[in-house]
C-alpha cells in the first residue's frame, strides 16, 4: 500500500532537525518501509510550495516549479509499497500570498491509497515569538506590540496561522478529518525520542530515534529573544548583525544572570495572548477528539512564567550600558 505523509510544520517546532535527520538518514529509512524523497540541495521539500509562495529564495525553487513536481512524486512513488515522508513548513503559510493550494495537491495526491497531513503545534505567544527571532535573522522584524495586535485581531503572525482553528478548518477544505493529524509540540518532545521518536511512530516506522544519525543535534536555533529584540531596536532600519545580539546578551545576562530566561513579550501581553487563544485552543481540542483522544496544546505552567524576565523589564541602565558596549567595538574596530 502506497501511503504519503505531508509534514507541513509548523515553523519553528523542530521541522529543521527533523528534515537533516530524515535527509542523513534516507537510505536507513528506506529499508523500514518509509522514503524521504531528495529533491535537491536542501533537506527540507521547501520547493512543493514554490508556485504559491512568493517569498520563497530561488536556491529553494525547483526548476519545473512545484506542481510538477508534485506530478512527479504521485507518478514515482503512488504504485508501491511504503510510505513517502515530504517535509516542509512553508505548506503551512496562511498569507494568501503564500498559502499553498491544498486542493490542488491533494487531488494530485489521489493515486496514494492513503494521504496524512501532520502538524505540530505550539503554544501562540511562544510561537509568534519564535517566528519573530526567526524573520530578525535576515530581515527587520515586526514591533512585538504590533505582532500582537494583529493576533488579537485574527490576522497572521509574519504570514503564518495563529489561529489554528481557522488553520484546522482550512484544512478540512481538502483533507478529510481521519487524514489530518495534529501534535503537540511540547508533548512530542516530551516523549520517548523527543520530536523525532514523535514523527517516526505517526510514519509507523520501527525504528528508535537513537537509532538514526543525527549529526550535530539540534539545528536552526534562534537567539535568546530579548537581546535579539533589543539588537534589532538598535540596528533599525538594518538588520541587526550578530556582534549586536552577542553584546545585548552579554549585557542581559550582567544584569539579570547568566541563567535567565525571557520572553519577546510584556507580561500584560502574553496574558493577553493566553487569555485570548486558550479558549481557542480547547475548542480545538474538544473538536479533534473523536479522532486524536487527549490532544491538547500545551499552555506554559505558571511557575515557569514567573521566573521568565519579560520586556517591560528592558530599563534604561540596560539600554546604557549596551549602547557604551556597542560604541566601543564600533570605535575599537574603526581604529584598525
Amino acid at each position: 500500500m502506497a501511503r504519503i505523509i505531508l509534514h507541513i510544520g509548523t515553523h519553528k517546532t523542530a521541522t529543521t532537525t527533523i528534515q537533516n535527520v530524515f535527509y542523513r538518514n534516507a537510505a536507513l529509512l528506506a529499508r523500514h518501509g518509509i522514503l524521504y524523497p531528495k529533491l535537491g540541495k536542501p533537506t527540507g521539500h521547501h520547493g512543493l510550495s514554490g508556485d504559491w509562495y512568493r517569498d520563497l529564495p530561488k536556491n529553494l525553487q525547483y526548476s519545473g516549479g512545484s506542481r510538477a513536481a508534485w506530478r512527479d512524486l504521485a507518478r514515482r512513488y503512488a504504485s508501491g509499497d511504503h510510505t513517502v515522508f515530504l517535509s516542509s513548513e512553508t505548506l503551512s503559510v496562511g498569507h494568501p500570498n503564500g498559502a499553498p493550494d491544498y486542493g490542488w495537491i491533494r487531488e494530485t495526491l489521489a493515486p496514494f491509497e492513503e494521504v496524512r497531513v501532520l502538524c505540530v503545534l505550539r503554544e501562540q505567544w511562544q510561537f509568534m515569538q519564535s517566528l519573530f527571532l526567526e524573520v530578525g535573522k535576515k530581515a527587520v522584524p515586526p514591533q512585538p506590540d504590533e505582532l500582537v495586535r494583529k493576533a488579537l485581531a485574527g490576522d497572521y503572525c509574519t504570514g503564518m496561522w495563529t489561529d489554528y482553528q481557522g488553520f484546522y478548518d482550512r484544512l478540512l477544505q481538502s483533507f478529510a478529518p481521519q487524514e489530518i493529524r495534529f501534535l503537540d509540540f511540547d508533548t512530542a518532545r516530551r516523549a520517548e525520542g523527543g520530536i523525532l521518536g514523535a514523527v517516526l511512530r505517526e510514519a509507523g516506522c520501527a525504528l528508535r530515534a537513537e537509532e538514526l544519525d543525527q549529526g550535530n543535534g539540534r539545528a536552526n536555533l534562534s537567539p535568546p529573544p530579548l537581546p535579539a529584540w533589543a539588537a534589532s531596536v538598535a540596528a533599525r532600519p538594518e538588520v541587526a548583525p550578530d556582534w549586536l545580539v552577542a553584546e545585548a546578551q552579554s549585557v542581559f545576562q550582567l544584569i539579570f544572570g547568566q541563567e535567565a530566561r525571557s520572553c519577546l513579550f510584556t507580561r500584560e501581553e502574553q496574558q493577553k495572548l493566553d487569555r485570548h487563544f486558550a479558549p481557542l485552543n480547547a475548542a480545538l481540542a474538544a473538536g479533534l477528539a473523536p479522532l486524536q483522544p487527549g490532544f491538547a496544546i500545551s499552555r506554559t505552567p505558571s511557575e515557569k512564567l514567573d521566573h521568565l524576565i519579560f520586556r517591560n523589564r528592558i530599563k534604561a541602565d540596560f539600554w546604557m550600558r549596551m549602547t557604551r558596549r556597542a560604541t566601543r567595538k564600533v570605535l575599537t574596530q574603526a581604529r584598525r
